[in-house]
Order: structure tokens, then C-alpha cells, then sequence
């Protein structure tokens, strides 16, 4: 899953669109649709339960305030949602998303900076690399980041 709140503005902290319960819900219903042997896997965001430690302090007070401090909450009951159901996850915490074509230097990252960022193509790669068994990641979180060094292949 892939899914989160809508804002009015590309900015973190505009408006919602969405309802404020909006992932919470839908990860229910997933959870309930997955195999019994199946796995979650589903973008959540740095910042979210055992990753907070991982930000900046200033990062850290951002996603506790304002429409910021909603969307992490909903994401926070998400994941306590997909914890109770019994299910094998993957929390992705991606680093904040950018646009832009992939370049493959998506990895897990210890901190979350003040200017982190990772292209959202490269989330999507990644994510399908450990869906498709290209790539381990045993979780049931990683804080996902963007390396500046050369691409490891893939074989």
C-alpha cells in the first residue's frame, strides 16, 4: 500500500482532503483481505514509533504539530492496526519525497536530517525489489533513504 492523507498543497503542512482516519481504515480492511502466510507491505513515514528517535529534533517537533501531527497519528494507529492482525509487515519509512525519475540509490539509513529527501520512484522500486523477492528486507520497519554513491546492482 502506498496510500496517504491528501492536502490542499504540496506543502506538509496544508490542509487535509482526506478523512483523518483514512489509512487506520484501509489498513484494516487489508490486513483482513491478506493470506494468513501473506506479508504487508506499506509506506508509512520517518518519525513513525520506533523510527522517532532517528530524526533531527526540529523534524521531530514538525511531525507532531499541526495537520503534520494528524497524518502521523493516523499512521501510527495504521501500524498498530497491521501489528494486531497477526500479519507478516514492512513498514517503509521513507525519508521526505521528492519528485523525479529513479536512480536507484534508494537504502536503509540510520537518520532522518533536516534535509533528507529520497525520490518517490525510488521508494516504488525498492519496494517492489523486496515484494518480487529481488530484495531482503526483513523488518518489520526500515527508514529508507537515498545513498549519493553509485547504485549496487541488482544481480
Amino acid at each position: 500500500s502506498c496510500l496517504g492523507l491528501r492536502r490542499n498543497s504540496l506543502l506538509p503542512w496544508g490542509s487535509l482532503r482526506s478523512p483523518t482516519d483514512l489509512v487506520q481504515v484501509v489498513m484494516r480492511r487489508l490486513t483482513e483481505m491478506v493470506r494468513p502466510d501473506g506479508r504487508v507491505l506499506w509506506i508509512s513515514a520517518g518519525g513513525v514509533h520506533d523510527s522517532l528517535e532517528q530524526l533531527t529534533p526540529l523534524t521531530r517537533r514538525v511531525t507532531r504539530t499541526g495537520d503534520v501531527g494528524v497524518a502521523y497519528r493516523d499512521l501510527e494507529a495504521a501500524e498498530r492496526v497491521v501489528r494486531e492482525s497477526g500479519r507478516s509487515w514492512l513498514a517503509v519509512r521513507p525519508v521526505p519525497l521528492v519528485s523525479g525519475p529513479p536512480t536507484g540509490h534508494a537504502q536503509p539509513v540510520d537518520r532522518y536530517g533536516l534535509w533528507s529527501h529520497i525520490r518517490r520512484s525510488d521508494v516504488a522500486m525498492w519496494m517492489l525489489d523486496v515484494a518480487d523477492g529481488t530484495r531482503r528486507c526483513d523488518g518489520p520497519s526500515v527508514l529508507l533513504g537515498a545513498s549519493n554513491t553509485k547504485p549496487r546492482d541488482r544481480a
